[in-house]
């Protein structure tokens, strides 16, 4: 059995090396784009191993959704209004960024939709794992993630995709006012 909690959040980037001159582009005019932003879906897919036969916890659910309005809801709101940087950028892109938005997430991977979906199925595998449950649940597991970037587009990590993150969570930097 599989439940569903759906977050949303603004958030801007640029995603390099990609083939879309309006994706990959700066904004000192290399290219024909840059920033850009999306209002973002992110659907968090969670499903459990039975625990002494039984799936359910004591009030019959998989898991209360009280349990992840802190943690994976902070996670994902931390994206809202944010600016999400690769760290691979070149240092004073990075201090321009950092000098005109307080909000910022740097990541160890360029902020396409698809390693956005990677890595938020990897931060929160680390806030389930994390989160203390009294209820009689089962062992509870993020099963996959989903980031709309767009009504028309979006991409999906599954657990097995967790085998391509080729990082730990020192390697996300949230910035103050995201913290």
């Amino acid at each position: 059995m599989i439940i569903r909690k759906l977050f949303r959040a603004e958030n801007s980037h640029v995603v390099r090396n990609c083939t879309s001159e309006r994706c990959k582009g700066t904004i000192n005019g290399v290219g024909e784009g840059g920033i850009h932003g999306h209002s973002y879906v992110f659907q968090v897919f969670l499903s459990v191993l039975p625990k002494n036969g039984k799936i359910f916890d004591n009030a019959g659910m998989l898991a209360d959704f009280a349990l992840f309005k802190t943690g994976i809801k902070d996670f994902i709101d931390s994206h809202d209004h944010s600016y999400t940087l690769w760290n691979k950028e070149p240092q004073e892109y990075k201090d321009f960024i950092h000098k005109y938005s307080a909000r910022t997430i740097t990541t160890p991977v360029s902020p396409s939709a698809e390693q956005m979906a990677l890595y938020s199925l990897f931060i929160i595998d680390k806030i389930i794992t994390a989160t203390e449950f009294n209820n009689g649940e089962a062992n509870i597991f993020v099963d996959s993630v989903i980031v709309e970037e767009t009504v028309t587009g979006y991409a999906k990590a599954d657990r097995d995709d967790l085998q391509y993150c080729n990082y730990n969570l020192h390697d996300f930097i949230f910035s103050e006012a995201v913290s």
